[in-house]
């Protein structure tokens, strides 16, 4: 009688290469303070669904119409993933297979702006993304930039639909890196209606905010399209979206989504944003107003520990959004300032300040920090640390104080656990 062979015993990867540093990456975030404004945590169930066999299958083309077969399960998702953005930020459709906002931004120029035409962004000076300027992607693509008009680090609304009116670009761009409070944008749309210019806000910063109901709604304001990334405030898995209003953007973004700047990707993480979306309906409100919370009492304590505090109004000293500029006298201290920073467990990065060209910034955002459930008095304790760092007041062990105010944080709020 013949025997049947024993199955093989499967070796297991916990002692691969890959898990120390992934646990090395888990220790680093429990113990320290994540203040990047460009970053977020998944909940537990969007992390999980990353983990789902969709990742793996090709899907190339529309719903229901892919040169796979086997595939009707990421068409439902991509279904699924368009009407939930759409209930969440308004608009006649949506795209979210692209992997990055700066694919969407690059797909959204080279559909709707001729080769050498002119796009009207805002500069990096004054916050804008590289995404959104001649030294990145608009001058990679073979198109032409011109900046919007900023006065006294806010966009001028009256200059820039001067400057609109008179130079015809054929895309205005607002939305950047540094989202320190709403643009005034009535006479820019209205400009840019006159010339024929397709207007497009990238909220990829305050997209949280948006789902909220806690900040300017683009789609609502008549742009007519939205870019924004996934992660950051609304804290979904990295990926980019675009919605927008209009039937012929829908057909002229589509007729390059596939073939030009994908081919296959990732329709899991399209599993993991679907979560993030069903979490930004249910919890946003009450988390896009925790984080302008946060940063509130973070800029208040900074402030009164003569830390300068970029974006203040004058009269209420009050953040408009969750992030946060910090004036350093230069780029470079304020560089300085990061690393030093990161040594003691604070993660700050750097930027542009709005208006003032030759100071660095240190650039801090709430977003991650709430969702690990930090409150007021915890910002207290957080500008002290960054204040001594800064060398704006007495001198403490801040390392111990990072690991003190981490300690207290525990769990994930905002989202669900699986």
């Amino acid at each position: 009688m013949n025997s049947v062979p024993a199955a093989p015993t499967s070796p297991t990867s916990a002692a691969l290469p890959v898990h120390r540093l992934l646990r090395a990456h888990a220790d680093r975030h429990r113990a320290g303070l994540q203040l990047y404004a460009g970053c977020n945590y998944l909940s537990p169930a969007a992390a999980q669904a990353l983990s789902c066999g969709l990742g793996a299958m090709p899907a190339m083309g529309a719903p229901f119409a892919k040169q796979q077969p086997g595939t009707d399960e990421v068409s439902a998702l991509e279904e699924l993933v368009e009407s939930q953005l759409l209930d969440l930020f308004g608009g006649a459709w949506a795209e979210a297979r692209l992997p990055s906002c700066t694919l969407a931004n690059a797909a959204v120029y080279t559909s709707l702006c001729p080769p050498g035409g002119l796009i009207a962004t805002i500069a990096a000076r004054d916050g804008g993304h590289v995404s959104q300027q001649a030294e990145g992607t608009i001058g990679m693509l073979g198109r032409r930039t011109m900046g919007l008009p900023f006065a006294g680090g806010r966009l001028d609304d009256a200059q820039a639909a001067a400057a609109v009116a008179q130079h015809r670009p054929a895309i205005v761009m607002v939305g950047g890196s540094v989202m320190l409070q709403p643009y005034r944008l009535e006479q820019t749309l209205s400009a840019a209606r006159d010339v024929g210019a397709v207007l497009v806000y990238d909220a990829s910063h305050v997209l949280g905010l948006i789902a909220g109901g806690l900040f300017q709604d683009p789609i609502g304001m008549g742009v007519d399209l939205m870019t924004a990334s996934t992660y950051k405030s609304l804290g979904g898995p990295p990926g980019g979206i675009i919605v927008g209003r209009h039937s012929a953007h829908a057909q002229a973004l589509r007729a390059q989504v596939v073939g030009t700047w994908t081919s296959n990707y990732d329709a899991a993480r399209l599993a993991s944003l679907s979560i993030a979306l069903a979490e930004a309906r249910t919890f946003m409100p009450a988390y896009a107003r925790h984080m302008v919370e946060n940063a509130r009492a973070l800029a208040q304590a900074l402030h009164g520990l003569g830390v300068p505090v970029c974006g203040i109004n004058p009269g209420d000293e009050l953040p408009q959004t969750h992030q946060l500029v910090l004036r350093c006298a230069s780029p470079q201290e304020a560089l300085a300032l990061s690393r030093l920073a990161e040594g003691h467990g604070i993660y700050i990065g750097t930027c542009s300040v709005p208006g003032d060209a030759a100071a660095g910034g240190l650039r801090i955002g709430t977003q991650a920090l709430t969702r690990r459930g930090a409150q007021a008095a915890d910002m207290l304790d957080i500008a002290s640390c960054i204040a001594s760092v800064m060398g704006r007041s007495a001198a403490i062990d801040v390392a111990a104080a990072v690991r003190r105010v981490a300690g207290r944080l525990g769990g994930f709020h905002y989202g669900y656990a699986s």
